[in-house]
Formats: C-alpha cells, sequence, structure tokens
C-alpha cells in the first residue's frame, strides 16, 4: 500500500495536483466504479512510455566527473503481456532514447547541454503484478538494466489502470544504486493498447 501512496503523490506532482491545477479526468476504473476485464486469455498491450530521469554520478562513468550530475527526459517503447486467466501483467520499456540533457559538474553553477542518446541501451522492466476487479494494478518491483553497465540494483514502483479491454495507462518510478556510487532515478508514464 506504501507504494500506491507514493505513486499517487508523484502523480498528483507530475499533474500539477496539490495546488490549485484541475487533475485531469481519471478513468471510469480508477475511480472504483465496475469495470469487467476479459475472463480468460493473454493480450500483449503495446505503445509509448515518457518521462524524466536524473542522475548524480559516482565512479562508475570514467566520462563524467565523481559529483556531476545529468538531467533530462526519455522515452521509449512499451510491452505489456496480461495473463487474464491469473489476472496478472508484467512487462518493460525498451529502446530508450535519453533526450535534452543536462549536466552540472561539481563546484560549477553552469548547465551544459549533452547530445542526446538514442537507443541508450537501458531497459525498465516490470515484474508480475495481480490485477485488480475494477481494472487497476499496483507493482513493487521495478529494475533497471543496460547490456554493458552494472546497473547494480533498484527500488520502484509501477501502478496502472485499464480503462477498457483495449487500453491501460499508469506510471512508473525507479532509482538505481549503482556499484560505484553513482545514483539514478527515473520517473514516467505509458500507454497502451492492445495488439
Amino acid at each position: 500500500m506504501k507504494y500506491f501512496s507514493v505513486m499517487f503523490c508523484l502523480l498528483l506532482v507530475a499533474c500539477g495536483g496539490g495546488g490549485s491545477s484541475v487533475l485531469p479526468e481519471l478513468p471510469t476504473s480508477m475511480m472504483g466504479e465496475s469495470f469487467q476485464l476479459p475472463l480468460s486469455g493473454t493480450a500483449t498491450y503495446i505503445g509509448d512510455a515518457s518521462g524524466n530521469f536524473s542522475t548524480y554520478y559516482g565512479t562508475d562513468f570514467a566520462n563524467r566527473p565523481i559529483g556531476s550530475i545529468s538531467r533530462g527526459e526519455y522515452q521509449g517503447d512499451l510491452r505489456l503481456i496480461v495473463d487474464f486467466d491469473s489476472l496478472q501483467i508484467s512487462g518493460d520499456i525498451s529502446n530508450i532514447d535519453l533526450l535534452n540533457i543536462t549536466i552540472t559538474e561539481p563546484g560549477s553553477t553552469s548547465i551544459r547541454m549533452l547530445e542526446n542518446i538514442f537507443q541508450s541501451g537501458y531497459v525498465i522492466r516490470f515484474s508480475a503484478a495481480d490485477i485488480h476487479e475494477n481494472g487497476h494494478f499496483v507493482g513493487d518491483d521495478v529494475e533497471i538494466t543496460h547490456p554493458d553497465i552494472d546497473t547494480g540494483t533498484t527500488d520502484g514502483s509501477w501502478f496502472g489502470v485499464f480503462s477498457s479491454d483495449r487500453d491501460v495507462r499508469g506510471t512508473h518510478s525507479g532509482v538505481t544504486n549503482f556499484p560505484g556510487g553513482s545514483r539514478s532515478s527515473w520517473f514516467g508514464t505509458y500507454q497502451g493498447t492492445r495488439n
């Protein structure tokens, strides 16, 4: 339940909540009204994901001074696998591009722009989460990996909701703790359509 609370608070911040801003209209299933999931079978949902990241550099990256901080945006391809028999969902975000990257080096107040990194190699994996009767799900296991970098451990969660049997959307977050003291935080949203 603590992950749901954290994700809901982050969703409020991301949507401008908490102040005088008006929150976007929520899907019916998110408001607790009746929602009928398919009774059996499997399905794949394909879509897009995007968000923001920030990285504090330790000794893991030879081309970044220790204590540097980079920030930017990311976007990637969403793939979710749903088993309606067991009411479980899992998936990943791959083909992640890192965009609009800035870096601040230690002892400096200036911000430099870095080149975009297309096909960065990072993958965000969502472990299986239970789907509830009203179409929402909360997962407390997110892993961020890279084929050429030891990303250490990831603490994260993901949240989502079916707005119909054809559409699913939600949020995700993760903090990667690299072995050399680097830390990378990721927070974003996703939306998929049944393939």
